[in-house]
C-alpha cells in the first residue's frame, strides 16, 4: 500500500473489504499526490488517510 508496504489483498482481507474497493481508494489517493505533488496543497497524512479509510468503511460498499 502507500505508506505500509503491505499488499492492497492483504489489507482488504484484514479490513474484510473487497480488494476492488481498496484499489480503487489507494489509485485515487496515489492520483491525488501526483496532482498536489509541487503546489502548495498539503497530501494527507498516514493518520489522516486511516481516518479516512475508517470513515469510508462505516458507508455499506457493494460486493
Amino acid at each position: 500500500m502507500i505508506d505500509s508496504g503491505r499488499s492492497v489483498a492483504e489489507v482488504a482481507m484484514e479490513l474484510k473489504i473487497s480488494e476492488a474497493n481498496l484499489y480503487g481508494w489507494v489509485r485515487d489517493e496515489r492520483r491525488r499526490m501526483e496532482a498536489t505533488k509541487g503546489t502548495s496543497a498539503e497530501v494527507l497524512s498516514e493518520a489522516e488517510r486511516a481516518a479516512l479509510l475508517e470513515t469510508a468503511l462505516l458507508i455499506p460498499q457493494p460486493m
